[in-house]
């Protein structure tokens, strides 16, 4: 009878004979880091998560999920145009929006960006802020446009406007530090830099849809 051999298949990059052996299949990394000679180690940052709430945190549901820098995890409510905005810890949830102008108004998906200071939700509405610190929920001041997405990019936040000016990317002072935090709540377009302006999606100009940030980068989608 033929002998046969066994193999390990290592699925890594630069692996010439795992790919042939897959015939053309890719390699997927999640939550991990692959270096070029194919260890695989946790990707920084990560962490268990295991003092979830295992009861209801709203009775409408929960409609986004964000954890800051540090490691603290925060829901939204699903009650159309009054989301409340709650913190998760230890297996309970505390409501952060019991003081008046403290939901999240709106009925899409909430989007988040964060600062040094804030975390700020944009989910078709007013912009909402919550103090990382103290923990307290208030409306974004500075008149904000009504938005769907909201980005921290080059110290400044940047939005949509699905009211006025639908074709423009609005964006804020600029807001560097924990002491002063008013860049962030200055959004007039004033031509200073110091003060908010914006920007339109080129070389076609339509109704923007959404914006999203990477890195150093801020992306525009229209219609």
């Amino acid at each position: 009878m033929p002998s046969t051999q066994q193999a390990d298949i290592v699925f890594g990059p630069f692996q010439e004979g795992s790919y042939e052996e897959l015939g053309g299949a890719s390699p997927r990394a999640i939550n991990v880091v692959i270096d070029p000679k194919g260890v695989v180690s946790k990707r920084p940052g990560i962490a268990a998560y295991s003092v979830a709430p295992s009861g209801v945190v709203d009775a409408d549901g929960i409609t986004g999920l964000y954890a800051d820098n540090t490691g603290q995890l925060f829901a939204i409510g699903g009650t159309p145009d009054a989301r409340h905005i709650y913190k998760l810890l230890n297996g309970a949830a505390a409501d952060l929006s019991v003081a008046p102008n403290s939901t999240l108004r709106g009925r899409l998906r909430p989007t988040f960006a964060e600062t040094e200071v804030f975390l700020v939700i944009a989910g078709g509405s007013n912009i909402q802020k919550v103090n990382l610190s103290t923990l307290q929920s208030t409306q974004l001041g500075g008149d904000p446009p009504i938005a769907s997405h909201v980005v921290a990019n080059s110290s400044r936040l940047a939005a949509n406007d699905t009211i006025v000016d639908k074709t423009k990317v609005r964006f804020s002072g600029i807001s560097q530090g924990t002491v002063d935090t008013s860049g962030h709540e200055e959004w007039d377009n004033t031509g200073l830099t110091e003060d908010g302006g914006f920007f339109t999606a080129e070389a076609r100009p339509d109704p923007v849809q959404a914006v999203y940030e990477n890195t150093n980068e801020v992306f525009v989608w229209g219609v």
